[in-house]
C-alpha cells in the first residue's frame, strides 16, 4: 500500500493539467527574431515521432505602451535533430507578438512550453517548460511616421529627465546627464549605455519611450562590465501617442 502511494505521488508531481512533465528544455535561441528566422529550442526527452506545439505565455513590452500582460501565442514546431526543435518565425507569429495595428519592436518576457501530442487520442501529451525566456521581436514593417514620432518622444523624455542620448555602434548611450536632474538623482551618469526601459530592450533611440502615465521608470544601464538598475522619477511626462500625432505629421508633410 505504501509503495502504491509513493508511486502515485511521484506521478502527480510529474504531471500538469495539460500533460506529463518529462522534457528538459535547455536553450532558446536566437534572442533577436524577425519574419523568416528559425527559433531553435534544445533539450532532452523529445519524442521522435510526435507533433509538437510551442506555446509562449508572458508579457510584451513596447515603446510608449503599457505592458501587454497575458500575451499567449501558439505555433507548431518540428524536430530537426534528436535534441533540437525548430520553430519557423512566420508573419502571423510576429504580428501576434508585436501587434497588428501600429506594430513596433517588442520584447517578450515569459515562459515557453513545448508539448508533444500523442498520436493516440487517449495518450497524454509530453510537456516541457522553460521560464525566463526573452525574445526581441522585430515587426515586418514599422511606418516611418511611427519611427520619427517615437524618436521625437524619446528625445523629449530624455530631456524631461535631464539627459541627452546618442546612437552609436553599441546601441544607445547617455551622452550627458545634467547635475541635479531626475536622471542624476536616480544615479545615472554620463556615458552610461542604456540596456532596458521598463522591460523593453533599448536597441535604438525610438525605444526610449516609457509607458503612458508612468510615475517611476525602471532604466537598466551598463556601466563598465556591470548592469545597473535605476528608478527614474517620470511623473508628469505626458507621452503623445503616434496615432494622436499622425494628423499633424500629415499636415507637415503636405506643407513641405
Amino acid at each position: 500500500m505504501l509503495l502504491v502511494l509513493v508511486v502515485l505521488a511521484i506521478a502527480l508531481l510529474g504531471c500538469s493539467s495539460e500533460g506529463v512533465l518529462l522534457i528538459g528544455l535547455d536553450e532558446v535561441s536566437p534572442r533577436n527574431v524577425a519574419v523568416g528566422d528559425r527559433l531553435r529550442i534544445t533539450g532532452t526527452g523529445f519524442p521522435q515521432d510526435h507533433p509538437a506545439i510551442v506555446r509562449l505565455e508572458g508579457t510584451g513590452h513596447r515603446a510608449g505602451e503599457a505592458a501587454v500582460r497575458g500575451l499567449t501565442v501558439e505555433t507548431e514546431g518540428r524536430l530537426v535533430a534528436p535534441d533540437t526543435l525548430e520553430v519557423r518565425v512566420t508573419p502571423e507569429l510576429v504580428r501576434a507578438l508585436t501587434g497588428d495595428a501600429d506594430a513596433r519592436r517588442t520584447t517578450f518576457r515569459g515562459e515557453l512550453e513545448v508539448a508533444f501530442r500523442s498520436p493516440k487520442r487517449s495518450g497524454a501529451a509530453v510537456v516541457g517548460r522553460r521560464s525566463g525566456v526573452v525574445l526581441d521581436v522585430t515587426p515586418e514593417e514599422v511606418t516611418s511616421a511611427t519611427v520619427q514620432l517615437l524618436r521625437r518622444e524619446a528625445r523629449r523624455f530624455a530631456a524631461f529627465i535631464g539627459a541627452e542620448m546618442v546612437r552609436d555602434e553599441g546601441g544607445v548611450r547617455l551622452d550627458r546627464v545634467e547635475a541635479g536632474s531626475r536622471a542624476a538623482r536616480a544615479g545615472l551618469r554620463d556615458g552610461d549605455r542604456v540596456l532596458e526601459l521598463e522591460g523593453l530592450v533599448v536597441a535604438d533611440i525610438e525605444d526610449f519611450v516609457p509607458p503612458p502615465n508612468a510615475r517611476r521608470s525602471l532604466i537598466v544601464v551598463q556601466r563598465g562590465s556591470e548592469a545597473m538598475p535605476a528608478r527614474v522619477d517620470s511623473a508628469g511626462f505626458r507621452f503623445t501617442s503616434p496615432k494622436a500625432l499622425e494628423p499633424a505629421a500629415a499636415l507637415v508633410g503636405v506643407a513641405l
